[in-house]
């Protein structure tokens, strides 16, 4: 089973986007996520998440 966390940043309206979004099944939850970083590499995934270049979530592992 998968696990949700929360971020910041968003409007009520984005996240209701999102859930109709995922409801509809209009894109499959696993390619959202495209590049994960580990901590050590933060500057890349913010500098990789600005340019927003073939990008739709990047994540910052904190394990």
């Amino acid at each position: 089973m998968g696990q949700i966390v929360g971020a910041s940043g968003y409007t009520h309206e984005d996240i209701l986007k999102v859930i109709d979004h995922m409801n509809k099944k209009k894109t499959p939850i696993a390619t959202m996520v495209t590049q994960v970083y580990k901590l050590d590499d933060i500057q890349e995934a913010f500098n990789t998440a600005i340019a927003a270049k073939e990008t739709i979530k990047v994540v910052v592992d904190l394990t």
